[in-house]
């Protein structure tokens, strides 16, 4: 029996960190791989391709290596890609629109295993990985 739960245990680590520093564009698996894994969800509303802010947050925070391997370690990542213009073709988008109470872009919200938005950082934050990274440390020790 412990043979088993060492295996399972082995299992799940490999599916957390083979691709942590990925953003899923599931909220449901986000969810459940936060619960399972006792780390926060970063979630991330961005207009990709059509709102520079959020391109400058690919870019300046997102994209790099610090951020990167930060995330890897400490968090759950989830993208949610908004339209210019909505409503979506695709009714678990609408729902999830509604859900997550999105007003504009760049958001990013920091939520804990259980549902509870612990952070929401809204527009583009300056300063580059470090200093986001400072942001999302600070509000999850004071959860």
């Amino acid at each position: 029996m412990k043979k088993i739960y060492s295996l399972l245990f082995f299992v799940l680590a490999i599916l957390f960190t083979a691709h942590a520093d990925e953003w899923l564009n599931n909220f449901s698996t986000a969810q459940q791989n936060s619960v399972l894994s006792g780390k926060p969800i970063l979630v991330y509303i961005a207009g990709t391709g059509w709102d520079p802010w959020s391109k400058k947050m690919d870019e300046e925070v997102f994209e790099t290596q610090e951020f990167k391997k930060y995330a890897q370690e400490n968090l759950i990542l989830f993208r949610f890609d908004c339209l210019k213009k909505g409503p979506y073709d695709d009714p678990i988008k609408n729902a999830l629109y509604t859900q997550l109470n999105i007003h504009g872009v760049p958001v990013c919200k920091l939520i804990d295993p259980n549902g509870v938005i612990i952070e929401k950082y809204v527009g583009y934050q300056p300063g580059g990985p470090e200093k986001f990274i400072l942001k999302l440390q600070s509000a999850i020790k004071k959860k």
